[in-house]
C-alpha cells in the first residue's frame, strides 16, 4: 500500500510523518508532498534534528504535489485547507483525508514552521500518536 502526506511546503510536516511511518511500518510503502513545495529543498534544522535524536528513516527532498501522486492508495493531508486544495485543483477524491479524520480524530497538524525547537517536538510528538493509529488501522 502507498500512502502519501501531504503539507504546505513539504519541509517539515510531512516529512516527519514519512519518516516515523517508514519505521513504524517497514512493510508499506510512504512518501510525502508539499502543496507549495519548492522543489529539492532539505527539510527544516529541527526536523533534521528530531530525525537524527530518534534515529528515523532520513528525510528526502521536497516535492511539489501533482496530478501522479493521486495514484496513491491513501492521501493524508496535514490539515483541512490541504485537502480542499487537492479537491478543488484535481476534483473530489475517495482517498484524501485528513490525517486526523483518517484516525478518526479532530483537528489539524499545527506548522511547527519558524517556530521553536519545542515547537517541532511537540509536531513530532502529535504525528507518533497519529501514526501509531493510522498502523493500528491500516495493519
Amino acid at each position: 500500500m502507498k500512502i502519501l502526506f501531504v503539507c504546505t511546503g513539504n519541509t517539515c510536516r510531512s516529512p516527519l510523518a514519512e519518516s516515523i511511518a517508514k519505521e513504524v511500518m517497514p512493510n508499506h510503502q510512504f512518501e510525502s508532498r508539499g502543496i507549495f513545495a519548492v522543489n529539492n529543498q532539505g527539510v527544516s534544522n529541527y526536523v533534521e534534528d528530531i530525525v537524527e535524536e530518534h534515529h528515523l528513516a532520513k528525510t528526502t527532498l521536497s516535492q511539489q504535489f501533482t496530478e501522479a501522486d493521486l495514484k496513491a492508495d491513501i492521501i493524508l493531508t496535514m490539515s483541512y485547507s490541504h485537502k480542499e486544495l487537492i479537491e478543488a485543483h484535481f476534483g473530489l477524491q475517495n482517498h484524501v483525508f485528513t490525517l486526523h479524520e483518517y484516525v478518526k480524530k479532530v483537528g489539524e497538524v499545527i506548522d511547527p514552521y519558524g517556530g521553536t525547537k519545542e515547537m517541532y517536538v511537540h509536531t513530532y510528538e502529535e504525528l507518533v500518536s497519529l501514526i501509531l493509529k493510522l498502523k493500528d488501522i491500516i495493519c
